[in-house]
């Protein structure tokens, strides 16, 4: 069954980034496509996603988009680091997000500071730093400890 959706009748979601108007979803009797109005506040966006087995049209009205995928972690383990690895792994990652999204423009990578041989492969691939901020770690030993009732400080 298709309509007309008038303005009026789109309902409207709020978020940090924008508002999104809910023109074509699957609670309205779409099976595979998801049709809507999005307002991005300047600057602003929301991380690339995929919906497994719906479409997404995105038209824009005015402006520019850039879509991206970000990639979190290249990891080797410590006893099989230092062999080039790494480099592999990470150049195999870019070319099958080639292979499956041909049109995209944009990847993004994180890097611990600390971690120079990774810092280097991505600076060697053309990654250039864009953001800076602060990551904590701390092992299930600790946090078990930190999270029990009335035990001692130990970090």
């Amino acid at each position: 069954m298709s309509s007309f959706v008038k303005q009026p009748e789109v309902r409207q979601e709020n978020f940090d980034w924008g508002v999104i108007g809910w023109r074509l979803t699957p609670d309205s009797g779409s099976k595979h496509l998801v049709i809507m109005d999005v307002t991005l506040e300047p600057g602003e966006g929301h991380n690339f996603h995929r919906h497994p087995g719906q479409e997404e049209m995105i038209i824009v009205k005015q402006g520019t988009i850039t879509q991206f995928i970000e990639q979190e972690f290249t990891g080797v383990r410590s006893d099989a680091r230092g062999r080039g690895l790494g480099k592999w792994l990470k150049a195999a990652m870019l070319l099958h997000v080639h292979d499956v999204y041909p049109d995209l423009l944009t990847v993004v990578t994180g890097n611990a500071s600390s971690n120079g041989p990774m810092l280097a492969i991505n600076t060697k691939m053309g990654f250039k730093e864009h953001r800076q901020g602060n990551e904590y770690q701390i092992t299930r030993e600790k946090l078990a400890l930190a999270t029990t009732p009335n035990a001692p400080a130990t970090f």
